[in-house]
């Protein structure tokens, strides 16, 4: 196995797809050290103000976490535009989405934050066996 095929599977084996209306977004786990960078990154906007630096940290890690969809139309995104499917994902609209689709935005933060306990717990478990 080469360098390539190795991270390739890497960062496959942290996804897993989340179905919102008929619309499935993959979420790609961070890991430990990406949600302390993040943490660290975050802090310099929030200063002292734990509440903010945890809305903050959970929105930077959502926009990164999400690497791919489908079926989400331009219409989810501008309601006066026709309803035509964004095709392929880019990271740029992520944003856009979660500024528009506000139920989604916290739907998937909150799968995020589960999935993160999850693999911290696994981590942890493993750790002391």
């Amino acid at each position: 196995m080469d360098l390539a095929d190795l991270k390739r599977r890497s960062l496959a084996s942290r996804e897993t797809t989340h179905a919102i209306n008929g619309r499935d977004f993959t979420l790609r786990v961070p890991t430990r050290h990406e949600t302390t960078v993040a943490v660290r990154k975050c802090s310099v906007d929030a200063g002292t103000d734990e509440a903010a630096l945890y809305v903050i940290v959970r929105r930077y890690l959502l926009e990164q976490a999400i690497v791919a969809w489908s079926g989400v139309t331009v219409h989810d995104l501008l309601p006066d535009d026709p309803s035509t499917e964004l095709q392929p994902h880019e990271a740029g609209a992520v944003s856009i989405m979660l500024d528009t689709q506000i139920g989604w935005a916290s739907e998937l933060s909150d799968k995020l934050v589960e999935l993160i306990a999850a693999r911290n717990a696994a981590q942890d478990s493993a750790a002391k066996n």
